[in-house]
């Protein structure tokens, strides 16, 4: 799919003045697309904008780790957009010789699986 093809839909997007650098990135896109699109709804809740799309509101767009435990129980369908952006990368850091308790281990691998062990 494309960008001309998702423009189509009604957009939920961040806030223009949330600081998210990716809202930047999108109208900069459009633009240089010449594109035209309608936003719907803006939300700077990335759990709230995914739920409005599977409700059937919009296509919300996100920096999410796609392959979450969580993400394959919901109705997403996820549209890589990496032919217009730079990847994102996440960083862990931790204090040099701690091991890390349960919880913490556990949330690590909810985002970055097989990493804490």
């Amino acid at each position: 799919m494309k960008i001309e093809d998702i423009v189509e839909y009604p957009l939920i997007l961040p806030p223009r003045d949330s600081g998210l650098n990716y809202r930047k990135e999108l109208d900069k896109l459009f633009v240089r697309k010449g594109l035209v699109y309608r936003v719907i709804m803006e939300s700077s809740n990335v759990e709230l904008s995914s739920l409005y799309s599977e409700m059937g509101l919009g296509i919300s767009f996100a920096s999410i780790v796609q392959e979450l435990p969580v993400m394959k129980k919901r109705k997403l369908a996820f549209i890589p957009l990496k032919q217009y952006f730079k990847p994102n990368y996440l960083g862990i850091v931790t204090r040099k010789n701690t091991i890390l308790p349960f919880y913490k281990k556990a949330f690590i691998n909810m985002l970055i699986p097989d990493i804490a062990k």
